[in-house]
C-alpha cells in the first residue's frame, strides 16, 4: 500500500486561515464518515499557519471523547503529543499529527455512538424510563 500524500499548498490556501474557522472545519470534517482528506488538510493549515499547538490537541481530545472512543485513541493522541514534544515542530510534527488525526477519522463519526443517541432520544420522546432500580 502506498504512502498517503500530504495535501499540497494550493490545497490549503483555499482553506481558512482563521484559528476558530480551522477548529470548526476539523470538527465539522469529523463528523462525515472518513473524511480523511478534509481533515488532513485542516490539520495540516492549521499547523502552517503556526497557531497554538495546544488547541488542536483540545480539539482533537474533544473529538475522541465526544466520539466515546476508546482509550486506545486517547492513547494514539498523546503519543504523538510526545512525539511532536521530542521533534520540537517542523515537518516531523505536520507528519505526526496528521497521522493522528487520519487514525481518528477512520472511526468519526462512530456508528455506535449515533445510535446510541438515536435510541435515547427516541425513548426520551416517548417518555420511557431510562433507569429503574429492581
Amino acid at each position: 500500500m502506498s504512502p498517503a500524500r500530504l495535501p499540497d499548498d494550493s490545497q490549503l490556501t483555499s482553506l481558512p486561515t482563521s484559528k476558530d474557522e480551522l477548529c470548526r472545519r476539523l470538527i465539522l470534517s469529523l463528523d462525515l464518515q472518513s473524511n480523511l482528506d478534509d481533515a488532513t488538510a485542516a490539520v495540516l493549515r492549521y499547523l502552517r499557519l503556526g497557531h497554538p499547538f495546544v488547541e488542536l490537541v483540545d480539539i482533537l481530545a474533544l473529538a475522541i471523547a465526544r466520539e466515546d472512543l476508546d482509550f486506545h485513541a486517547m492513547q494514539v493522541l498523546e503519543a504523538g503529543v510526545q512525539q511532536c514534544r521530542e521533534w520540537s515542530g517542523g515537518r516531523e510534527t505536520e507528519q505526526i499529527m496528521v497521522a493522528v488525526v487520519r487514525q481518528l477519522a477512520a472511526f468519526c463519526p462512530t456508528p455506535r455512538a449515533a445510535h446510541h443517541i438515536a435510541t435515547t432520544a427516541l425513548r426520551l420522546d416517548r417518555g420511557d424510563k431510562m433507569y429503574e432500580e429492581s
